[in-house]
């Protein structure tokens, strides 16, 4: 796939992966539950529409930050209570 191609939104499972920092496996995996749809060309390989796929990753960034969001207040939580804790044997 050429820069050319990337720039007008198509892009290949394999560098969205790379893009992601995630395994073409998944890319792939996320293509076989009909995550998005995918292109072939005419020599076979397939393409991925990156106005097609805006959605997907937008969800997907929503819903891992909304797990970093819970994961850092149950921290914060735990060392209240560790604080507190202290306290009260001191």
């Amino acid at each position: 796939m050429t820069e050319q191609n990337e720039q007008e939104g198509i892009i290949t499972p394999v560098a969205l992966g790379k893009e992601l920092n995630v395994r073409p496996q998944l890319v792939f995996s996320w293509v076989r539950a009909g995550k998005f749809p995918t292109h072939q060309c005419v020599c076979g390989h397939t393409y991925l529409l990156r106005d097609e796929i805006a959605d997907f990753l937008t969800a997907r960034d929503a819903k891992q930050a909304e797990k970093d969001a819970k994961v850092a207040k149950e921290l914060e939580d735990a060392k209240s209570d560790s604080t507190e804790a202290e306290a009260k044997s001191a």
